[in-house]
């Protein structure tokens, strides 16, 4: 064994730990709480990715340089646009 694998299988011996841990824990939640966790884990990442995902398809947006317009706008670009507006025209 050289110097530098020192502690090798410690590690590997804490990580088998860690997952054991964390499995048994599983074993004691029902299936429906289980259910439940990943429906919203799922619609929260389906609400971020309505969000922020830009539009990809090129006959729209060409190489990326040309803005998305219309439906194929994100979320989030329509309220920066909207809020740039607003701030524009409240300095006027």
């Amino acid at each position: 064994m050289l110097a530098g694998d020192g502690g090798t299988f410690d590690n590997l011996h804490q990580n088998h730990r860690i997952v054991h841990c964390s499995l048994w824990n599983l074993y004691f939640v029902s299936r429906r709480a289980i259910f439940w966790f990943l429906a919203t884990l799922s619609a929260a990442i389906l609400v971020l990715v309505i969000l922020f995902s830009p539009e990809t398809l090129r006959s729209l947006v060409g190489n990326g340089s040309v803005p998305a317009k219309g439906v194929s706008r994100t979320v989030w670009s329509i309220y920066s646009t909207r809020r740039k507006e607003r701030d524009t025209s409240s300095l006027e």
